[in-house]
Order: C-alpha cells, then sequence, then structure tokens
C-alpha cells in the first residue's frame, strides 16, 4: 500500500483537483490521508465527502499547526509501505503512482524520485527510464539547485525512513531540513526521468516575496545541512555554503524593499554575505545575484538607502 498524506488549509480553489488525480489513480492499493489542518473555509466539508464516498480517503481534522505539523501527523496515521506528499494545490499525473511503484519493486530503493512541472503540457513528459541513484550525487543536485529538488512532494518514500526523521514543526523551509536526512537513511534511491507531479508556480519566490523575520528560519536549515556534509561529503559543502549565500544576499534585497530596520537581521545577512562572496562569485548563481552581492559585502549601508 501506498499512503499519500494531503495537508489542506483553505485551498477551496483547488482541492476538488487535487483530490480527483488521487483517487483515480491508476495504482488502486492506495490510502489517501487528508490533514484539514485548522482549514477556515470549505475545505472541512469538501474532504469530509471525499471520506464518505471512498473508503480509502481518511481525514484528520486539527488545529493549525502549519505544514510540518500535518505532515506529520498523516506519518503517524499511514499504513503504507511507502508515503508520498501532495500539497492540496497541486495534483498528480494519473499515473504518478504506478510509475513509482513499478520503479521501487524493480530496483528496491527506499527513495525513488521523479521530475515535478508548474507546465501543465510538460507533465507526463520524460522517458520514463529509471535508475539507481549514489546518495552523494542526488545530495549535490539538491544543493547546486541543480536537476531534482528538496522538495518532499511527488517522491515515494519508504515509511520505516521517518522512524526516527520528523518534519521540524513551527519552521518554514521545512523540506531543506528533512529530505537530505532520508536520503542518508535510505539504503537505494532510484530516479525515474519523467514529470509526475504538477505544482503551481508560486509568484512568492526568495527574490521577490515581502520579508518577514521567520525567513531567516532558512540559516537554521542551511547551517544544519552545512554541519551535515561536513561531516559526511566534504565535496558538497561548497554547494551548501554558495546556497546559503544565495539566500543571504535575496533576503538582504526584500529587507532593502521593505525598509525592514531591524539591526540584527542586517547585520547577520551582511556578515553571512562577507563570509562567503569570493567563491559565490564562482559559482553558477545569476551574474545580477553576484553584482547585488559585491555591493552587500562593500556599501550595505548605502545600497540600504539607495534600493527601491
Amino acid at each position: 500500500m501506498v499512503s499519500i498524506i494531503v495537508p489542506v488549509y483553505n485551498v477551496e480553489k483547488y482541492l476538488k483537483e487535487c483530490a480527483e488525480s488521487l483517487i483515480n489513480q491508476t495504482y488502486k492499493d492506495v490510502e489517501i490521508i487528508f490533514v484539514d489542518d485548522g482549514s477556515t473555509d470549505n475545505c472541512p466539508q469538501i474532504v469530509d465527502e471525499y471520506a464518505e464516498k471512498y473508503e480509502r480517503v481518511q481525514v484528520l481534522h486539527k488545529l493549525n499547526g502549519g505544514l510540518s505539523s500535518a505532515r506529520n501527523c498523516g506519518v503517524l496515521k499511514a499504513r503504507g509501505e511507502y508515503i508520498m506528499f501532495v500539497d492540496s494545490d497541486d495534483y498528480l499525473d494519473l499515473s504518478a503512482v504506478t510509475t513509482l511503484m513499478t520503479a521501487a519493486e524493480t530496483t528496491g530503493a527506499d527513495v525513488i524520485e521523479a521530475g515535478l512541472t508548474a507546465n501543465k503540457d510538460l507533465l507526463a513528459f520524460g522517458s520514463g527510464g529509471v535508475e539507481l541513484i549514489g546518495k552523494e550525487e542526488l545530495l549535490k543536485q539538491f544543493f547546486s539547485e541543480k536537476g531534482l529538488t528538496v522538495t518532499a512532494c511527488g517522491q515515494l518514500y519508504r515509511r520505516s525512513l521517518f522512524k526516527d526523521t520528523v518534519f521540524p514543526e513551527g519552521r518554514i523551509f521545512e523540506d531543506y531540513a528533512t529530505t537530505f536526512k532520508l536520503v542518508q537513511a535510505a539504503e537505494k534511491i532510484a530516479t525515474v526521468d519523467k514529470n509526475l507531479y504538477y505544482y503551481r508556480d508560486n509568484p512568492s519566490s526568495i527574490t521577490t516575496v515581502k520579508f518577514s523575520e521567520k525567513r531567516m528560519e532558512y540559516f537554521i536549515a542551511g547551517d544544519e545541512v552545512a554541519a551535515f556534509c561536513k561531516d559526511n561529503y566534504r565535496k558538497l559543502s561548497r554547494y551548501v555554503k554558495n546556497r546559503n549565500c544565495r539566500y543571504a544576499i535575496a533576503f538582504f534585497g526584500q529587507i532593502c524593499k521593505a525598509r525592514y530596520k531591524n539591526k540584527a537581521v542586517f547585520n547577520e545577512l551582511v556578515k553571512r554575505v562577507r563570509k562567503r562572496i569570493i567563491p559565490y562569485l564562482f559559482s553558477r548563481y545569476k551574474p545580477l545575484s553576484k553584482i547585488f552581492g559585491i555591493l552587500v559585502s562593500v556599501c550595505p549601508h548605502l545600497l540600504f538607502l539607495l534600493y527601491k
């Protein structure tokens, strides 16, 4: 059995599309667990209707605790040998679970990674080829932001991997803080060359979203990953450090735009950029980010005053 865990919070506009993609999977040995995380719209009624109609749909209603809390509740309830996560405003290709389970059965892998897309026309695009991949290579793709991504959604995980791993509750950037631990705990990992998961393109990217101090929680995960690489995969450390620098540069742009006058946040971001700016200039990130990073390092106060 595969347990599909769907955190639900105020997404009534998209929820039925998501639910129908799960109900109509070609792989039938599936349980669908909707975790209503204190929704205040019609989501609770919608998921209850699905539970009444389909035996393999379960609903958990809980007080709002955030995405990590909802996922953790779903994992505790799951009965399947494998677990998938789907965000309630996204959906799966109808063959997604079949494709992933076939890869699991043929390779014996504990984690099966597949492609995601924000372009509906590219859903189900790819050769479908299955390959085993080493942990270091997969983590390199994660940390360098090139190839497969750190998102927990749309991938297949053996449930036993969650014995010692949970999503950090009360924090954001929860996938970055968790997926590397699941990969490290796995004995075998496989990839499927096919886009099986459709996600709605989020205009709130790290470069455009309005800054809040909570976004600094990124560096909790970033520093955890850096320490992990130092102990286990030293060659990957530069990718993690460059990634952390990119976020610090982006966040500094956000505090400039928002005129966010918090000295501690200002100084922390400048310190992080200055510490890494030279190696960052030789990274694969865009020239504009590098130029902005230089300005953050050299004249942060002037940049803050002039930035519009």
